[in-house]
């Protein structure tokens, strides 16, 4: 145990330290006015000190770091508020040059300052002034058309399909050091061709049920015969029976403004054959996206025709029809039920887009 010190000593040597002295200066010091001590004691006196002592004796000062600017300051981030308030804002990067701040500063103000989030727009296709209007004229009646007849509308449309997807192949491998040594190359991911082979399908739902899947020759052309021969009269002999027995005659059939849809020959067959229809007035012009089919079951279905696996145009076919029996009923009624708020957003937003209904 170190031998104890005098009080005269301690404050000798604190006095010394307090002049800025380092240990082998006051140890020098001291020896001159007859103390005898070693540079330990020195040491052991200033450890006794503390922090507060540290502080204010000249001895232990360093070198202030210089301050790091302040970047989130309120003006930027009022800056960068108002730039990211607009319905078109421009990019962070962009933001960043206006602003005089780096890339990581914006992101970090938007997401923790603003708690902001990034989200993607809506695609939807351009509308006129006159389409506008006409969807609006439109929108009321047919809101009241569907919304009494939900039960009792079969809607149907048509979908093209390509028929070479990446059949179960994705763009990544798992590659280990063992399968390095063993030679394992890794295998190329090819592109798909900028024209793939397509074909298109016809389908319908309703309340009650799906239609079959109807396939259409690559190489036909859709007009009102082709229409009315391989989609049409199997639909109504076959598929409306069979979904609604002895309710078949209360069927209302919805189908968009395509040309082989509005034909006259088209038109005349429905009619001969007593079927109730949509015409084609009653139904909001420029409204792809309006349609049960387009809205759900087109997208739904080529989501998972994307996870099939096939290499024929034979293959694709019955995968395609597969999964569209797979759908299940309960997706198509949801899908039914919120057609009218979907036309009811049309009207509210005087026939423009309505993409949050």
């Amino acid at each position: 145990m170190p031998s104890p010190i005098s009080e005269d000593l301690r404050v000798r040597i604190l006095a010394l330290r307090r002049l800025n002295y380092s240990c082998s200066m006051t140890v020098k010091a001291l020896v001159k006015e007859g103390y005898s001590l070693a540079k330990s004691t020195v040491s052991r006196v200033w450890k006794s000190v503390g922090i507060e002592a540290c502080k204010k004796s000249p001895a232990k000062i360093e070198k202030r770091k210089p301050r790091t600017p302040v970047i989130r300051t309120p003006t930027k981030i009022r800056k960068i508020a108002d730039l990211c308030s607009s319905d078109d804002p421009i990019p962070q990067r962009s933001i960043a040059a206006r602003v005089f701040v780096s890339l990581h500063t914006v992101t970090t103000i938007v997401h923790q300052d603003l708690g902001a989030k990034v989200r993607k727009k809506t695609k939807v296709h351009y509308l006129t002034e006159k389409a506008k209007k006409q969807r609006k004229d439109r929108a009321r009646h047919f809101h009241e058309l569907i919304s009494n007849n939900l039960e009792y509308i079969l809607t149907m449309d048509e979908a093209i399909l390509p028929s070479d997807f990446k059949n179960g192949k994705t763009d990544f491998v798992y590659l280990s050091k063992k399968n390095v040594e063993d030679g394992r190359v890794v295998p190329p991911s090819v592109r798909s061709p900028g024209f793939p082979l397509q074909r298109m399908f016809a389908a319908g739902f309703s309340y009650r049920g799906q239609t079959r899947l109807y396939a259409i020759p690559r190489k036909a052309k859709v007009n009102a015969d082709v229409f009315i021969q391989m989609v049409l009269r199997p639909m109504f002999d076959f598929d409306v029976p069979n979904l609604y027995g002895t309710d078949a005659h209360k069927v209302i059939f919805h189908m968009d403004c395509a040309p082989s849809h509005t034909a006259k020959k088209t038109v005349a067959w429905l009619r001969s054959r007593g079927i109730k229809f949509i015409t084609k007035p009653e139904w909001l012009a420029n409204s792809p996206n309006v349609s049960s089919m387009d809205f759900f079951t087109n997208g739904y279905l080529k989501k998972k025709l994307s996870h099939r696996t096939y290499s024929t145009e034979a293959g694709m076919n019955k995968a395609a029809k597969d999964e569209y029996k797979k759908i299940p009923l309960g997706m198509f009624r949801n899908s039914l039920d919120s057609w009218p708020a979907r036309v009811l957003a049309i009207y509210k937003a005087t026939g423009s887009q309505a993409p949050n209904y």
